[in-house]
Parts: C-alpha cells; sequence; structure tokens
C-alpha cells in the first residue's frame, strides 16, 4: 500500500477528530446526547463545560495537526486518543463498566489514534 494512503487515511481521522471537536463545539446537547451524559439543571455551567472541554478542547488539538503538518503535532494527537481508549479500559475494568458503549469506544479511540499516527511514526 504506497504511504501516501496512510497520509491521506491519518488526515481524515484527525479531520475526524476536528469534526467531533466542533460538534461539541456547536452542538453541545448533541454531543452530550452521543455520549450518553446530560446537564444537571440549575448548574448553567454545563454547556459550557462541554463547549470548552469537548468542542474547544478538541477543535485545538485536532486543527495544529491539520495546519502545522508537523508529524509531532499528529503523534501527540494520536497519543492523546490512545490515552483516552487506554484510561476508558482501565475504568471499565475498574468500574465494573465492561458495556458495548464503553467497547466500541475503546475500540474508536485506538483505532482513531492509530490511524492518525501511522504515517508519521518515522518522520520525526
Amino acid at each position: 500500500m504506497p504511504a501516501e494512503i496512510f497520509t491521506i487515511v491519518s488526515y481524515t481521522a484527525t479531520i475526524f477528530s476536528l469534526g467531533l471537536g466542533l460538534f461539541g463545539l456547536i452542538r453541545p446537547h448533541g454531543a452530550l446526547d452521543l455520549i450518553g451524559l446530560q446537564t444537571v439543571p440549575g448548574l448553567a455551567h454545563s454547556i459550557s463545560e462541554v463547549r470548552a472541554t469537548y468542542g474547544g478542547v478538541f477543535t485545538g488539538v485536532s486543527l495544529y495537526p491539520l495546519i502545522s503538518g508537523e508529524p509531532h503535532a499528529f503523534l501527540t494527537l494520536a497519543l492523546g486518543w490512545m490515552l483516552a481508549g487506554f484510561c476508558r479500559f482501565c475504568s471499565a475494568i475498574l468500574d465494573g463498566a465492561i458495556t458495548r458503549f464503553n467497547i466500541t469506544s475503546i475500540a474508536i479511540e485506538f483505532a482513531t489514534g492509530t490511524l492518525i499516527a501511522l504515517p508519521h511514526l518515522g518522520r520525526l
């Protein structure tokens, strides 16, 4: 498989990450529904938290590699995805939360991280 294919897949996975960030920024209630969470009535900052964390952080860390094209930026984003998967895996075991949602999320997080990282590992 040509190296260009891995690069295209890496950029596509990074755009997926950016899309999730923009979704959290623009549609925070939709992002909460996607992950099965809800706001607490009376806590006005709940939506701000979703916009900042799921929106702002995901958008920022996904935009940087796309703009800079730097391998370390892609690898940093990939590591974030893989650590999210690892932490979710540990949580599922420790908290007895081995659910379909967690198993699917772990697979998506590891796959996204791997796809982002692959073409950049040898370019540091």
